[in-house]
């Protein structure tokens, strides 16, 4: 978490960073209750993300207060502002708020959501309860379309293979060969490498 892209051009926006740090650890409490909510219906996160979140957040605790990076990652506040005070204040909701928070999101997550989290290799929608409708409604929401997820899927391998074919004809004039795994090493090792080359 940085919030180095906000701008504190004036005292009143400064002042209002507070509340806005106590809103941080609410979203935080939150997110574990989503969570709580997830596993109760069935919808445990793969192994690897509970794994890497409670290693980011016992990495974020871990560090000394002062050096809390929603402390280190601010913009300065106007000239003439009581940065020192200011700092303090934002301090103490970190040391009041935010990291009880983190706590509370860590223990949920080793303690309930841990024991039930998917296998890596079962991390997709499919794996779901409801996957598939699930699925289904979000290709309706994010696409329009009234396609499968499979006709899609077809559809992309179909343009890969078509890609392919394509990459066969041209390849042998720029890298001497039609067959298409050393095509694309080639485009990996000698190709793209000159192309980033050239534009430096």
């Amino acid at each position: 978490v940085t919030i180095s892209g906000l701008s504190l051009p004036t005292a009143e926006v400064a002042d209002a960073m507070v509340s806005k740090y106590r809103g941080i650890g609410r979203s935080i409490r939150d997110f574990a209750e989503r969570h709580r909510e997830g596993v109760a219906s069935g919808r445990a996160p793969a192994t690897f993300a509970v794994e890497r979140a409670i290693e980011q957040v016992e990495r974020w605790l871990s560090t000394p207060l002062a050096e809390d990076v929603l402390l280190t990652s601010t913009t300065e506040p106007p000239a003439g502002y009581d940065v020192e005070a200011w700092r303090g204040r934002l301090s103490d909701v970190i040391a009041a708020d935010v990291r009880p928070a983190l706590e509370v999101f860590r223990d949920v997550l080793r303690d309930e959501v841990a024991p039930v989290m998917r296998p890596d290799e079962q991390c997709g929608l499919s794996w779901l309860p409801d996957g598939e409708q699930t699925y289904a409604r979000l290709l309706a929401r994010d696409t329009t379309t009234t396609l499968s997820a499979a006709q899609i899927h077809q559809i992309g391998l179909d343009e890969v293979a078509s890609l392919g074919e394509e990459y066969r004809t041209l390849a042998p004039e720029v890298v001497g060969t039609d067959d298409l795994p050393s095509i694309y090493r080639a485009l990996r090792e000698e190709v793209i490498p000159l192309y980033y080359q050239r534009d430096r």
